[in-house]
């Protein structure tokens, strides 16, 4: 059975500093992947379909977004 990941952005910040901005670039274009949906627009600029993912847009108070939207169906992050 297979069982969904959580990344706790937050975490991962604050113990292995430099790995997210690692994540979230494309090593083909060498820029930050980029949102690709409109999910997340009500949040502001920077959470827009071209907007690049920065490690602001995903941790601090944000830290949450990718979890509200992709796991809360689940309960994980209720």
């Amino acid at each position: 059975m297979s069982e969904p990941i959580d990344i706790l952005e937050n975490r991962v910040l604050k113990e292995t500093p430099g790995l997210l901005e690692v994540l979230l670039k494309d090593h083909t274009t060498q820029q930050n992947i980029f949102w690709a949906t409109d999910s997340y627009a009500e949040l502001g600029d920077g959470f827009r379909w071209h907007d690049s993912i920065t490690v602001a847009a995903i941790t601090g108070e944000h830290g949450d977004v990718n979890c509200t939207k992709w796991l809360n169906f689940s309960g994980i992050c209720s």
